[in-house]
């Protein structure tokens, strides 16, 4: 859609929220690596896998992703041209 012409901020953020809120599970402004294990989880992907990703996000478990974040990261995946942007690892390796 955006290639179409149609706005980014129309077609890009509101997956973006919509992702951050999935991961989001408990609705607290941060996707800790639990909320992101568990989502993974969830989708068949295990928790060393998850752990990978979480890394490749540049995050320790201890760590935590603000939605200022996830915005950014969401970016670099759909719109980036970083092959090396941690964002390109947001959705696991697909």
């Amino acid at each position: 859609m955006v290639a179409a012409g149609q706005p980014y901020h129309e077609v890009v953020q509101p997956v973006s929220e919509t992702v951050f809120g999935l991961l989001d599970a408990n609705g607290d402004g941060q996707i800790t690596y639990d909320e992101f294990r568990h989502f993974y989880g969830a989708m068949g992907v295990g928790e060393g896998h998850a752990r990978e990703l979480f890394a490749r996000l540049g995050r320790n478990p201890e760590d935590s992703v603000s939605r200022e974040e996830a915005m950014v990261l969401t970016d670099q995946y759909f719109v980036g041209d970083d092959p090396e942007a941690p964002g390109n690892w947001f959705f696991g390796a697909i």
